[in-house]
């Protein structure tokens, strides 16, 4: 259940939160993260908080306070952990590596995410009951634009 739950998170979190807004010439690109999950990345020593609007484990993430893109072409290490109300370790679950297409597209950035989801009790049916927490880690590789 955790690595089905797992890459829907992903997806729906990583992907569903990082697109790219038009953005009209002379403006910042900020986004406006109110239809938007937002997600910490870290790379290097910058911890950027980025939103994702699009479909697919691909779309662009776009830096909420800046003018920062980032676009993703290599998901690795990832780990997912589901908790019990009460903090228990219901099931941990690692997902294989995704590489966008041939792999060879260049990559100058490589960043760490942590996606972290509680449970309402209005998923449907076959969730976790309402308070169980999922954690998920991994790494993204890609590049960044606009620094």
């Amino acid at each position: 259940m955790a690595r089905a739950l797992a890459r829907t998170l992903v997806t729906a979190g990583l992907a569903a939160g990082l697109a790219v807004p038009l953005v009209g010439a002379g403006g910042p690109a900020l986004a406006d993260p109110k239809n938007a999950q937002v997600i910490e990345l870290t790379c290097g020593g910058t911890t950027y908080h980025v939103a994702v609007f699009g479909n697919g484990l691909f779309a662009p993430a776009l830096d909420i306070h800046g003018t920062t893109v980032f676009v993703p072409h290599a998901f690795t290490g990832f780990h997912g952990s589901l908790y019990a109300p009460d903090g228990t370790l219901i099931e941990h679950a690692t997902e294989p590596d995704e590489i966008q297409g041939s792999g060879n597209q260049p990559m100058d950035t490589v960043c760490t995410y942590r996606i972290t989801y509680t449970f309402t009790g209005e998923e449907g049916p076959g969730a976790p009951p309402a308070g169980s927490v999922f954690v998920g880690t991994g790494t993204v590789s890609g590049q960044r634009t606009g620094r």
